[in-house]
């Protein structure tokens, strides 16, 4: 199972989609534990995305209630 959710391999074009657009700012609303896991890694990987998300993009801790609160609303 992916971290999001489900096996790529069942619909890749589907998986993409939506682990594309999880990454949006507000679209994701209440996170799963593996949403946010994959949120979180992709934060962590990323400058930009971070600095889309609303957090300096040389923020080193994430905080888990931040995440989740711009997942729901946006920034």
């Amino acid at each position: 199972m992916s971290c999001i959710g489900w096996k790529r391999e069942l619909d890749p074009e589907l998986h993409d989609l939506y682990a594309r657009d999880l990454l949006e700012p507000g679209w994701a609303g209440v996170l799963d534990r593996g949403e946010f896991a994959y949120i979180r890694s992709k934060l962590k990987q990323s400058r930009s995305l971070r600095r889309k998300w609303g957090f300096r993009p040389s923020a080193k801790r994430l905080s888990e209630a931040r995440i989740r609160a711009v997942a729901m609303h946006g920034i």
